[in-house]
């Protein structure tokens, strides 16, 4: 894909918008209060932020999830950067592959901007976003559209995980970003993991990831060169699908299969599996290490690519490593050399 990624779809307040040209009607029907809380959770729960690039213009800088979800705070007319200078993280949380959220609290303060439109009840406020049906996963309660706490019946969640489907079936990748408020005993009392129970759910975007063109042509290419592709991703596996497909990765007798199925397999099962996995979904940093190692393991000369510090591992691996472009960290550049 470009790795060029734009919100073009969501669920948030429990209303719809279809295009982020139709914000500004969607904020007509909504709760203040609700996008209010929206767009502070996405602003401090991330690490990404704006810079200068090579040519001079200013573009987001850091994860391109991160970076398609504070662009899209711009259409609510507000500057991220009054936010963060103005809201200062009381704990985070990074984003884990291993639990696919990342977590920020803020400390409430009466009154102060920290505290925003949406009524409080603790001391701190944990923002959380993550995979979609994951993050659902842990929410009990939603934000409706006029912006009260409701509780997150089945026939709700049912509706929000067909949105979900819905979307990754358009070859998106879907976010939920929720809340919750806790006690200054609570935050206390505080771990290694985040507090991710009894969450507010506020909602579900979908971001479009294009295919850079000519991709479909190349994969092609390499398969009639004798190469095997196969795509490793964190993305939810009917997104996957639907991208592989696209891409002309994913064909008839091929296996697409998400990362937890793929770590119960036993080695029987791995060595039936693996020769014609095309598509492992919602992966882990050491399922792509094993499949590396596998196929070297059965004379398999391997090319891998990644763009991370988690790629590390399965890029030393392989017999010839790929960092890709500007988006690639040290580690994965270090790796790959």
């Amino acid at each position: 894909t470009q790795n060029r990624m734009t919100v073009v779809k969501g669920v948030v307040g429990y209303k719809k918008f279809d295009d982020q040209g139709q914000i500004n009607e969607w904020k007509k029907n909504v709760a203040s209060s609700t996008y209010d809380v929206l767009v502070q959770g996405i602003v401090l729960n991330s690490s990404a932020f704006e810079d200068k690039d090579e040519n001079g213009n200013i573009d987001f800088v850091g994860s391109k999830t991160e970076c398609a979800l504070l662009s899209f705070t711009k259409a609510f007319g507000v500057d991220y950067r009054d936010i963060r200078s103005a809201i200062k993280p009381a704990k985070i949380y990074p984003f884990a592959s291993e639990r696919k959220t990342m977590t920020t609290i803020i400390k409430l303060s009466s009154g102060g901007p920290s505290h925003g439109k949406a009524p409080a009840t603790g001391d701190y406020r944990v923002h959380v976003k993550g995979a979609s049906e994951i993050v659902l996963g842990h929410c009990n309660y939603y934000v409706d559209a006029e912006g009260k706490v409701q509780e997150l019946d089945d026939n709700i969640r049912q509706q929000f995980k067909m949105s979900i489907v819905d979307f990754t079936n358009d070859a998106l990748r879907t976010i939920c970003l929720a809340y919750r408020d806790i006690t200054t005993n609570e935050f206390n009392k505080l771990g290694d993991d985040p507090p991710l129970n009894d969450l507010i759910l506020l909602g579900l975007v979908g971001i479009r990831d294009p295919l850079r063109p000519g991709v479909k042509d190349s994969v092609e290419a390499f398969r009639k060169a004798g190469v095997f592709v196969r795509m490793i991703t964190g993305d939810n596996v009917v997104t996957a699908k639907a991208i592989a497909r696209d891409a002309g990765i994913l064909t008839k007798g091929g296996i697409s299969m998400e990362g937890p199925e793929f770590r119960k397999l036993t080695k029987e099962q791995l060595n039936d599996h693996i020769p014609r996995l095309q598509v492992l979904a919602r992966s882990s940093p050491t399922d792509k290490t094993i499949i590396v190692k596998w196929l070297r393991e059965h004379d398999e000369v391997v090319a891998v690519t990644g763009d991370g510090t988690n790629d590390g591992p399965a890029l030393k691996l392989a017999d010839v490593g790929f960092s890709m472009g500007i988006a690639g960290t040290e580690v994965a550049k270090e790796a790959s050399s």
